[in-house]
């Protein structure tokens, strides 16, 4: 089902509504859990980040568990096994992040497009708020890293992660 556009904001624009409920839903209970789960420094700059950037990307990932990080390896997300990536401690040393369909006018997502695509890098609104992502992260002292020849767009990490480590 379909709302007529003059009744959709502009970032929702070609998802259908029947799947939003379910991703803004969440998004939202992601948010604070992922938040919680973030060292306590990486948790203040994470959400300075998104009141800089206006809520249009998200918490979406902190710690990342053997079985996430062996599917992240696998997918190509990821070129660390678990252990090797700052996704893998308690408290979690790197936070990804997804843009926010509410403030973001994203595309259909390409695998199903009946949802959205939370990773858009193509549409000029995604790409936008990926680039400001990069200016302000790199501000805030945040390092931001590259998996297999191209920037990780959502992977912010606390700079010198290893020596933070605490066994």
């Amino acid at each position: 089902m379909h709302l007529p556009r003059s009744s959709r904001s502009a970032a929702l624009r070609g998802v259908p509504v029947r799947h939003l409920p379910l991703v803004l839903a969440d998004l939202d209970r992601r948010r604070e859990r992922v938040l919680g789960e973030l060292h306590p420094t990486l948790e203040a700059k994470v959400r300075d980040l998104v009141d800089e950037l206006g809520g249009r990307l998200t918490p979406y990932c902190g710690y990342r568990g053997p079985g996430e990080q062996a599917a992240a390896l696998a997918a190509g997300a990821s070129a660390a096994r678990f252990g090797e990536s700052p996704h893998n401690f308690t408290p979690a040393l790197a936070c990804d992040l997804v843009l926010d369909p509410r403030k973001v006018n994203v595309r259909p997502n390409p695998v199903d497009v009946e949802w959205p695509d939370l990773w858009d890098d193509e549409t000029s609104s995604a790409l936008a708020a990926w680039e400001a992502l990069e200016r302000a992260s790199l501000a805030m002292g945040l390092e931001r890293v590259n998996v297999g020849g191209r920037r990780d767009k959502p992977h912010v990490q606390m700079p010198s992660w290893r020596s933070l480590i605490v066994s």
